[in-house]
């Protein structure tokens, strides 16, 4: 390989990584609604962003939480409104 395809390959390495930070966010149970990426419920996420759990597999990005992620006393997150 020439030195550029190198460079190129390692380039859209960093940026396949970068872009898919989120991807591994996983519902640990069969859990529904919206939980902080610090929850115990979850795994791979995240702490200051809430995440859309649907019952099965992975999590999804809901809002990325400015002030912090709050985690109710049912387990249920929600975002900081203020610092």
């Amino acid at each position: 390989m020439k030195l550029y395809q190198i460079f190129v390959a390692i380039a859209m390495a960093a940026l396949f990584l970068i872009s898919s930070g989120d991807a591994v966010c996983v519902c640990n149970q069969h859990v529904v609604g919206l939980y902080c990426g610090n929850s115990h419920l979850l795994h791979g996420c995240l702490p200051n962003v809430l995440y859309q759990c649907n019952g099965h597999g992975y999590a999804t990005v809901y809002k990325r939480c400015r002030y912090g992620c709050v985690t109710d006393r049912g387990g249920k997150g929600h975002c900081k409104e203020h610092a």
